[in-house]
């Protein structure tokens, strides 16, 4: 048997029983390719045979183990393994470490390394119930060619009770910090399911700032230098979540090349409220002089996204080039969108 399709394909040699009672598949081989975009594919192929049953209101699969390879990554395979009695029994899916290399993420031109493993373990399907674990090693970030090792990272998740929990946490003496907790009560129809929780993360180093900034002014800076410290409020159900929570950056600094202006000791506050306002308030040095920001960002999620702010310099070094150079001191107002300043 094969399928092929736009963004995935797999064929098989199996032996297929259908009767009264349902059906019965003796896979010998399979193998399935997934276009995960443009740039990776996963392929599974089976290593052993197994068996697939299916009858109504119950399916089961005998454990089967598949190499898994991404292209994304150093051509290290993987090992997934799958085992499922349901819904009367219990089920299992194992994954020992997954190598990817350079996975593009959808902020702009981030890239990231990692080591992938885990276990789930489904103790009973109705109610759903058990556990799960999963590591991540070795992760780096890239941007174009700048590199930063960010630690590991583990999460835990708990299914009882129509409740599910997860935990997320790192080693607290590595440049990324993670720790949150995140619940669920689960709802019969899932994307109604309220949730709550809380994260908290930090990371030294703010050059991922650059990828949420327009191209021409990333370009421009250099010297990007800080902590970023972020704090999330979750509210709301799984189909519509609510964000509260605050962003700091810390002792930071950067060159703007294009006019040679240099911004040090800077510290930033924002907050962000309920995923469509975001307040912020900054301070620090440029050049020898000082700037204040306070303002707000409204609108973050509709079409017409407006920041407004009052600025205020004092002897700010604000051009600083071999020809000429300008300190400014005042006040005043700024307000800008996507379509005019």
């Amino acid at each position: 048997a094969e399928v092929t399709e736009e963004n995935y394909s797999a064929s098989s040699e199996l032996l297929l029983r259908v009767d009264d009672a349902g059906i019965t598949a003796d896979l010998a081989t399979l193998a399935v390719r997934l276009q995960t975009d443009q740039q990776s594919a996963l392929q599974l192929t089976l290593n052993e045979p197994t068996r697939v049953r299916w009858r109504p209101g119950s399916f089961s699969v005998e454990r089967g183990c598949l190499t898994a390879v991404l292209s994304a990554g150093d051509g290290t395979a993987s090992r997934l393994c799958v085992a499922v009695q349901y819904p009367d029994g219990s089920g299992i899916v194992e994954l020992e470490e997954l190598r990817l290399a350079r996975l593009p993420l959808p902020a702009g031109d981030l890239e990231v390394d990692a080591v992938v493993a885990g276990r789930m373990q489904i103790d009973g399907f109705v109610p759903l119930r058990g556990h799960a674990d999963i590591q991540i090693a070795e992760l780096v970030a890239h941007i174009d060619n700048y590199q930063r090792s960010l630690g590991t990272m583990a999460a835990s998740l708990q299914l009882a009770n129509g409740q599910a929990a997860l935990q997320l946490n790192s080693e607290p003496a590595q440049p990324l910090r993670v720790n949150g907790k995140f619940s669920a009560q689960l709802a019969s129809e899932l994307a109604q399911s309220p949730v709550a929780g809380e994260l908290t993360a930090s990371v030294d180093g703010i050059r991922i700032v650059e990828e949420f900034l327009p191209m021409a002014l990333a370009y421009e800076l250099s010297d990007l230098r800080g902590e970023l410290r972020l704090a999330l409020d979750l509210s709301g159900v799984l189909a519509r979540p609510v964000l509260d929570g605050s962003l700091q950056m810390i002792a930071a600094g950067w060159r703007n090349e294009a006019i040679g202006t240099e911004f040090s000791d800077v510290t930033m506050q924002a907050r962000l409220r309920e995923t469509t306002a975001l307040s912020l308030s900054a301070e620090g040095k440029l050049g020898v002089g000082a700037f204040t920001v306070a303002g707000e960002l409204v609108d973050i999620a509709g079409d017409s996204p407006m920041l407004m702010a009052n600025v205020t310099l004092a002897d700010a070094r604000t051009i600083d080039l071999p020809e000429y150079s300008a300190d400014v001191s005042g006040e005043f107002a700024l307000q800008m969108s996507s379509q005019a300043m």
